[in-house]
């Protein structure tokens, strides 16, 4: 059993796009993994994705051809494999439109250290005069 075998609810088609295109998403920055996935016949069984060569074809096309993709490891009953790869990366594992990626979860900035040698500043005693 491989690491894509994992049980995971029955999924639909519909469903797998619905993710595949939410929130911007374009296509996985690994689309080649998921185009390996897919089993093939012939070469020309299924069109490659519009990486490399292709790279500079609108989003729309691109979209399009993840969708040809996702349809076509439907038919070949390996549906739950590609959406477990798919589901399975993260924000920054995209490509969104306009080519961004969403950054990470914005960490508070660190906060300023005390340059080293100079002393802290001195707190007086606690007096009920100064209270």
């Amino acid at each position: 059993m491989s690491s894509f075998d994992t049980e995971i609810p029955q999924l639909n088609v519909e469903d797998v796009l619905n993710y595949a295109q939410a929130e911007g998403r374009v296509h996985p920055v690994e689309w080649d993994r998921l185009y390996r996935m897919l089993p093939r016949r012939e070469e020309n069984d299924v069109p490659v994705p519009l990486i490399l060569g292709g790279s500079d074809a609108p989003a729309f096309l691109k979209c399009m051809r993840l969708a040809i993709h996702i349809q076509y490891a439907s038919e070949q009953k390996v549906l739950n494999r590609v959406a477990v790869f798919l589901l399975g990366r993260r924000p920054h594992q995209w490509i969104y439109v306009g080519g961004a990626r969403p950054p990470e979860r914005r960490q508070p900035p660190p906060r300023p250290s005390r340059p080293q040698g100079l002393p802290r500043p001195q707190r007086e005693p606690e007096t009920f005069f100064n209270l």
